[in-house]
């Protein structure tokens, strides 16, 4: 029996606290959560944190009048909080490079982060980002480089041709503020995975945050985009299936080039009967995640990622050039 078939009560019965936020997200609270004092808080916690929840889950909760227990209420307020601060510092460094790039004529596009966030929920503080993720052109990459080092950045490898080769980012760190910011040349370490470059910056499209017109990759790209991204890593956070239907339903006439997203391996599905069609409990939102939930992974990251760059390649390649 496919996962999607399985009723999710009976699929996530040892794991009540998952259950608990995927009916609060899906907006389908059929379970009886009364006594909502009896879930383990600590791995609650650690649920949200880990899906980038932080705002999200607790808006959520708030629109549908869900009475949370004082303790856990009290915590995730506090986490909340703390998301929002992290996403406004976020933000205003992002306008600081976006003003210092425009002043010396360098085009770039803000990838995930704030600019995602106001692009499908209207609110740059929503959604949970660790770092800024800004995209260049190859040719301005050196130029880009010094312009953050300008502003007492410090970056983590040199730009030579065999790191070129190897990574589509690298990273930069503030001394003073610590914040990062992950400076990309291309989308993907497959420099044929999602080849737009090219196009994406001839025809930007635009989000305002703080009355700034932060350049951003459009509705269709950002849905290919995020998808390959959480296909690249299983899936493993919940925020990103939430982020491609907030698209959807927000662009409801949105032409996705099926062919373009690869979602696990070797296999393409249909997106639209795997994530974007919904069922009653919206089953297939969250259904090629829910064996990777149900078990807790205690293998180190870095191994993940370097087994999948061995055993589980990017097995899509487009012969049109980058």
């Amino acid at each position: 029996m496919k996962i999607k078939d399985q009723n999710i009560e009976e699929l996530l019965k040892d794991k009540p606290e998952l259950l608990f936020i995927i009916q609060v997200l899906s907006k389908n609270l059929t379970t009886d959560y009364s006594n909502l004092h009896k879930l383990d808080f600590s791995e609650f916690i650690r649920l949200i944190k880990h899906h980038r929840l932080d705002s999200i889950f607790y808006k959520a909760a708030k629109e549908q009048n869900i009475s949370l227990p004082t303790e856990l209420d009290a915590k995730l307020s506090q986490i909340n909080k703390r998301n929002k601060m992290r996403m406004m510092k976020l933000t205003a460094e992002l306008i600081r490079i976006h003003k210092l790039f425009t002043e010396n004529n360098i085009d770039y596009i803000s990838l995930k982060g704030p600019a995602l966030s106001q692009q499908i929920y209207g609110d740059y503080t929503i959604r949970n980002s660790r770092d800024l993720d800004i995209l260049v052109r190859e040719g301005d990459f050196v130029k880009s480089s010094n312009m953050l080092k300008s502003i007492d950045y410090r970056n983590n490898k040199r730009f030579n041709a065999i790191n070129k080769f190897n990574y589509k980012e690298f990273k930069f760190i503030n001394n003073d503020t610590k914040i990062l910011v992950e400076l990309h040349h291309r989308l993907f370490n497959n420099k044929y995975l999602l080849p737009i470059n090219n196009v994406i910056f001839k025809n930007p499209e635009f989000i305002q945050i703080n009355g700034v017109d932060i350049p951003i990759l459009n509705n269709k790209y950002n849905f290919e985009y995020i998808a390959i991204h959480a296909a690249a890593h299983n899936w493993s956070r919940m925020v990103w299936p939430i982020d491609i239907l907030a698209l959807k339903n927000k662009n409801g006439n949105l032409e996705i080039d099926k062919q373009l997203v690869l979602l696990k391996n070797t296999i393409y599905y249909n997106l639209e009967d795997y994530i974007l069609s919904s069922d009653e409990k919206q089953l297939k939102l969250f259904g090629k995640m829910f064996h990777l939930l149900k078990m807790k992974n205690n293998s180190n990251y870095k191994l993940q990622e370097l087994l999948q760059r061995l055993f589980i390649p990017y097995r899509y390649f487009d012969k049109r050039s980058n």
